[in-house]
């Protein structure tokens, strides 16, 4: 049991590193290789992620055991990682943009935000939780 809370850490930063990219990259396609596209992206992604870091250690501070939390936001992080790069991917679908056309710089500012934050928000609300679960060093 002592390895599988290591395991599972690393494994929810290695999973919410390559979905960052994967994100990103489909940001970069949605918005042909736009620089501030990439500077708006990485903020709502920092943002999120230090916005959940503040929930998660609350929520964590709260309560003696996060197991339970922790395993239902990793279940949540992988339900949105297919939801949110099927949105970002569909955006001209979904009428937001026109087939053929660049993502508008005004859509830019609020729709990659919108996209970015929920999954980076998990992500740092995570790690709090993880933390907690460390086992205790034992003092003699």
């Amino acid at each position: 049991m002592i390895y599988v809370i290591p395991l599972a850490y690393s494994a929810l930063g290695a999973f919410s590193m390559v979905m960052q990219t994967i994100l990103l990259r489909e940001f970069f396609v949605v918005a042909a290789g736009n620089e501030i596209s990439f500077g708006i992206a990485m903020g709502a992604w920092l943002l999120g992620v230090g916005t959940g870091s503040i929930c998660g250690a609350f929520f964590s501070a709260r309560r003696s055991r996060t197991a339970t939390a922790f395993s239902w936001t990793a279940l949540a992080l992988a339900a949105a990682a297919p939801l949110l790069l099927a949105t970002v991917r569909c955006l001209h679908l979904l009428g937001v943009i026109s087939q053929g056309t660049l993502l508008p710089l005004a859509k830019t500012f609020y729709l990659i935000p919108l996209l970015t934050i929920p999954f980076s928000f998990m992500s740092g609300f995570a790690f709090p939780l993880a933390a907690k679960l460390r086992p205790q060093s034992e003092e003699n």
